[in-house]
């Protein structure tokens, strides 16, 4: 039991030795500046965020090992990120890109096709080359306004990425 005890605090120390760092770029690969970035350690953990520099850099240190989502939003800007695999004492680096922004809207209906008013869209998952969860939910702590249906069952899901002419990735123009 007593080596037990000495084994937990080393093995906590060397877990907070990874870190995940990057840069924030456009469409036209230029550095954006102040764009929040967030880390998610897990579903289950706790959003931390950061700011990016003047040449679009940002930076996590002490990371909990495992499957972590890192993403970013700036005034004019669409969600974007990666989900990374961090390893113990591992150093992760990733870029991050930034389109226009677009929404999708949608109906909630019962079984019945009635509305359903009140229902919350807690998670987007953004897809394409690289995957990442945007928790909703717990954006709303920070800020941001979580969606929800109103009488008629309609809710919309702002700042998502918008496709390009050639993009295989975001919503469709229009």
């Amino acid at each position: 039991m007593g080596s037990a005890l000495i084994i937990i605090p080393i093995l906590s120390a060397l877990a907070g030795a990874s870190s995940v760092s990057g840069t924030v770029l456009d469409e036209r690969r230029n550095p954006v500046y102040d764009a929040r970035v967030f880390i998610e350690p897990g579903l289950g953990g706790v959003l931390v965020e950061t700011r990016t520099s003047a040449d679009g850099a940002f930076a996590f240190q002490d990371v909990r090992p495992g499957g972590t989502g890192v993403f970013a939003i700036a005034e004019g800007y669409a969600f974007g990120g990666r989900h990374v695999e961090v390893a113990l004492a591992d150093t992760v680096s990733v870029v991050i890109r930034l389109g226009a922004p677009g929404m999708i809207s949608g109906r909630i209906t019962s079984f019945d096709g009635s509305a359903v008013e009140g229902a919350r869209v807690t998670r987007v998952g953004l897809l394409g080359a690289s995957k990442v969860g945007i928790p909703l939910a717990k954006l709303a702590a920070l800020g941001f306004r979580e969606p929800v249906s109103d009488a008629e069952g309609c809710f919309t899901v702002p700042d998502l990425r918008r496709r390009q002419r050639g993009d295989k990735t975001g919503l469709p123009e229009g």
